[in-house]
């Protein structure tokens, strides 16, 4: 994904700032900056591609930033300032050539440095808070609004404060921290802030306080500005909001909706894609809980329409007007990394996945990934966002590779001395808004004391830039008389608008224009002066850097760890080939440990295939899963040769037929589903264990249904199929509980499952009673899946036909189909009957007429809701499910089964010591059955 939108950009649009994948070609939007490519420089290193990382390292650092045009400040902040810190702080992991004052010199942080100065002016303000727009030779343009978003004056502390701590220079971090600590000043009496306000009045514009649109970023730079520079008031400040938000804007579900920020009343019950962000916020805060319920909520959104529109009405359930769009955002996407990584949910992985899917299906171009106009009809726009290469792909990617150094905590954390003495790097990040990371560690290897924050704001405007007196210099040297009036114009208004105080003081004591001149020329003599020196000492610098000792980066360490990760693969695989032929026992574990050390950890890096993965998983599923079946296939292989063999037992090699045809044989009581089965009903004679049978039956259901796009069309026998799918990843799942193994499905998503095509797709005979015959046959009797499934599975299919040869555990099956089921293929029917207008009539009778013949296909994103009603309705019986298994348990001709099949389990070394022993059943006499399946399962033991 990332390289077929960053390929498609340098061979399209570079050096644009943005892609055009629809037209193929580039366009700037926020400085002509070659945007993307800035953005993109530490997705790179994240990638591990220090090869292309060095090369876009050397061009941006001849960014050209003379350009007399106006840019965005908090997007100049965020996208270019935030890429090229981070940019320099990866150089030297990215084996790049830096000198020895690293990370206090280099090229990329000089060049944020002089970007930063010239944004700096913005802030020369009433508050501090910052003007939304400059210039980047002459600073804020004249008729520029006093008018910003809370986002637009808070989100400057991460980028402002990194340069400070890295140049020693105090001034940017605290024109930063004045601005945020300007706005927590505004805020009201009950603790909210609006999204717009005057920068000089310091009154709010804009009334409705929200956590996304407008604000967000704030919110963000407050909990991460406290991490970084270790600023405790700042994350009291959020707790704070905290607070307020939960009393004011919560609905009690996990949605936050728009409220006013005086009263505290809810004013529009808007969910913005933007809101997407604060799951990850509570995630760093700790609040894991809340953080779970909201994400899980906006999901819910994603599901609905394979993307997340940018407004949505929560109570009309339907996009705003206008605002259907997705850009491309990353919020939901980074607020799943942050949940991931804290709770190891694997329910995070699917939903990532399918983003993943969503993407890749709906904005997919030719020319790279474009943004939707539409989030109902998934029309295109024209426009991929740099943002996309810097954060959405990376979040998604940093979900997947658990071992990136991007999540390193410390563990892996290196010395490094400067001038000021050792730090250390690589102790851990914190991403901007714009997802660029900062190394935590890196920030104290150039100041020796931390900053005196109680000193003075204020900093000095008074002097030219160089680049103002070069840019000057040049229009003099050309004697362009029109362009110089102008720029002389606009030079004397802002000193004029700066010492607007002085000037009338001097004007009013000394009666006239002379003194006035007077001052100016002083004042402009000294600046000029001031910029001489500058100029000087800025061509000492610059011979330099570009004198100082440089050498190529060979591509020994490169490939060197292209032949390490080659030859692991190859023992990897080497692994995995002689387990599947082996038979010897202590080698096979040595061969398990071998792959656990050696492969296991290193599950998601570029070294290993999909199909190497999916190779492995399939290994372990079925290593899980066959050991008892393969050792009953043997002691059945056994039993039949000794009765053919023996008298004594009264069967010979000619009653064949008489012991095939008797009930219960030793075949059907050794197969592996019987076990199995066998096992579930004394497993769910409990009430914890009739929880977990609910629980495994929402988790089966969430993945099944999470494999299937919105899109997909889907007839009453595709419904039908998934269901049974769920009831067999039911069955699955509690083979892998007994062993208490992880078959590593958290590393491996199969393909997505198509509609089954083995069944009849035509016409079909339908009715409430008709689905629940059809569902109670399906459910009960394995039926083929298609071939995308894992090979697995087509081999339980050929070891045994029907999933359950047991009569009674069937009828227990046709009771939870009977109670649970019914009535959603019954709402099944009745969407079926509403998507056929042509066939179908509204009415009650014919609904439940079994002649009833529908032809009609629904899409899946319809069926969600009916599907939730599985976990509910399977709930609602819990009782009654608990008793029909305990009373099946007790039958007589189970008893002697259960108890060596549940003591056989119950003696696994890996299960917990803690779980009670077999003692309800009633004892029954020894018989010849009790005596063969004894020796069977002490052999099982024994191996």
């Amino acid at each position: 994904m990332f390289y077929h939108a960053y390929d498609s950009y340098l061979k399209y649009a570079y050096p644009y700032d943005e892609l055009r994948p629809i037209t193929c070609d580039g366009y700037d939007t926020w400085g002509s900056y070659s945007l993307s490519l800035v953005d993109a420089i530490d997705t790179l290193a994240t990638l591990g591609n220090s090869t292309e990382f060095s090369r876009v390292y050397t061009i941006i650092q001849s960014l050209d930033i003379e350009r007399d045009i106006n840019v965005s400040v908090f997007e100049t902040n965020i996208r270019v300032i935030g890429g090229l810190l981070s940019a320099h702080l990866l150089a030297k992991r990215m084996n790049v050539s830096v000198n020895s004052t690293w990370p206090c010199t280099g090229p990329l942080l000089d060049l944020a440095v002089a970007l930063a100065n010239k944004l700096l002016p913005a802030f020369d303000t009433e508050t501090g808070i910052p003007y939304g727009t400059i210039n980047l030779v002459w600073g804020v343009p004249i008729g520029e609004t006093n008018i910003t978003c809370t986002a637009g004056g808070g989100t400057f502390l991460i980028e402002f404060g990194t340069i400070s701590r890295l140049t020693g220079d105090p001034k940017y971090e605290r024109a930063a921290l004045k601005a945020l600590r300007a706005l927590w000043s505004k805020r009201s009496s009950i603790n909210l802030i609006g999204n717009h306000i005057n920068i000089q009045t310091g009154e709010w514009t804009a009334n409705d306080c929200t956590i996304g649109t407008g604000v967000d970023s704030y919110f963000e730079y407050l909990v991460k500005g406290a991490l970084l520079f270790r600023h405790p008031e700042l994350m009291d400040m959020m707790n704070e909001y905290i607070k307020a938000i939960d009393a004011h804007m919560s609905d009690g579900s996990g949605w936050f909706v728009f409220a006013n920020y005086q009263q505290g009343r809810k004013t529009m019950p808007l969910f913005a894609s933007l809101d997407a962000f604060y799951p990850g916020l509570l995630t760093l805060l700790g609040k894991l809980d809340r953080a779970r319920e909201t994400l899980y909520a906006y999901h819910t959104m994603w599901r609905k329409y394979g993307s997340m529109p940018e407004f949505y009405n929560l109570a009309q359930q339907e996009c705003m007007q206008g605002r259907e769009g997705y850009p491309l955002r990353p919020e939901h996407i980074e607020s799943i990394m942050y949940l991931s990584k804290a709770t190891d949910d694997d329910t995070l992985l699917f939903m990532a996945a399918d983003i993943f899917d969503s993407i890749e299906s709906c904005c997919k171009t030719s020319c790279g990934y474009t943004s939707l106009k539409n989030v109902k009809d998934h029309q295109l726009d024209n426009r991929m966002e740099s943002f996309f290469l810097a954060e959405t792909i990376k979040y998604l990617y940093l979900i997947f590779d658990e071992n990136n150094f991007l999540h390193a905590n410390g563990e892996y954390a290196t010395e490094h001395r400067t001038a000021s003495g050792s730090c250390f790097l690589d102790t851990g990040y914190v991403y901007n808004t714009e997802a660029h990371p900062i190394d935590i560690g890196s920030l104290d290897c150039c100041t020796s004391s931390p900053f005196d924050e109680t000193s003075s704001d204020a900093f000095e405007n008074d002097s030219l830039t160089k680049e103002q007196i070069r840019w000057l210099g040049n229009i003099l040297l050309n004697q362009d008389k029109q362009e110089l009036h102008g720029i002389s114009f606009t030079m004397i208004w802002q000193f004029i608008k700066r010492h607007r105080r002085k000037l009338f003081l001097i004007s009013l004591l000394s009666g006239g224009g002379y003194a006035v001149f007077r001052f100016i020329n002083g004042k402009l003599t000294t600046m000029l002066d001031d910029q001489d020196k500058m100029m000087a000492e800025w061509k000492k610098q610059l011979y330099y850097e570009h004198n100082r000792d440089t050498s190529l980066r060979t591509s020994t360490d490169i490939f060197a760890q292209v032949v390490l990760n080659i030859n692991r693969r190859f023992q990897c695989e080497n692994i995995l080939t002689r387990l599947s032929t082996i038979s010897d026992a202590t080698e096979k574990r040595e061969l398990w440990e071998q792959l656990r050390v050696e492969c296991f950890a290193r599950l998601f890096t570029l070294a290993y295939s999909s199909s190497f993965v999916l190779a492995l998983t399939e290994l372990v599923v079925s290593a899980l899963s066959g050991r008892l079946y393969s050792q009953s296939q043997l002691q059945h292989a056994s039993i039949r040769e000794h009765n053919i063999t023996t008298t004594a037992g009264g069967i010979s090699a000619t009653s064949k037929s008489s012991h095939a045809e008797s009930t219960h044989d030793q075949s059907s009581l050794l197969s592996r589903d019987i076990q199995l089965a066998c096992l579930d009903v004394i497993r769910y004679t409990t009430d914890a264990g009739m929880n977990n049978l609910i629980e495994d039956v929402r988790k089966a259901t969430q993945s099944i249904l999470s494999r299937i796009s919105l899109q997909q069309m889907l007839d009453i026998n595709d419904i039908i199929w998934y269901c049974s799918e769920i009831r067999h990843q039911i069955e699955k799942k509690r083979y892998q509980s007994v062993n208490n193994h992880h078959p590593l499905l958290k590393y491996v998503r199969s393909t997505a499952l198509p509609a089954r095509s083995s069944q009849p797709t035509t016409t079909s005979g339908y009715s409430f009673s008709n689905a629940v015959t059809t569902a109670s046959s399906l459910l009960t009797k394995r039926t083929h899946s298609p071939s995308s499934v894992f090979s697995v599975q087509q081999q339980f299919e050929i070891e045994c036909i029907e999933m359950i040869e047991s009569d009674t555990f069937q009828r227990v099956l046709i009771q939870i189909i009977d109670q649970s089921f019914s009535n959603i293929y019954d709402e099944f029917a009745r969407e079926m009957a509403k998507s056929s207008a042509a066939t179908v009539n509204s009415s009650e009778n014919q609904l439940h007429d079994p002649t009833t013949i529908i032809e009609v296909q629904i899409p899946f994103a319809k069926v969600i809701p009916i599907s939730n009603n599985i976990y509910s309705k399977l709930s609602s019986h819990h009782e009654q499910l608990m008793l029909h298994f305990q009373s099946l348990a007790c039958r007589p001709e189970l008893h002697e089964y259960t108890k060596y099949a549940y003591d056989l389990f119950s003696n696994e070394s890996l299960q917990p010591a803690t779980r009670a022993a077999y003692s309800f059943l009633p004892l029954a006499s020894s018989s010849t059955l009790q005596s063969s399946l004894s020796s069977f399962l002490q052999s099982l033991m024994s191996s």
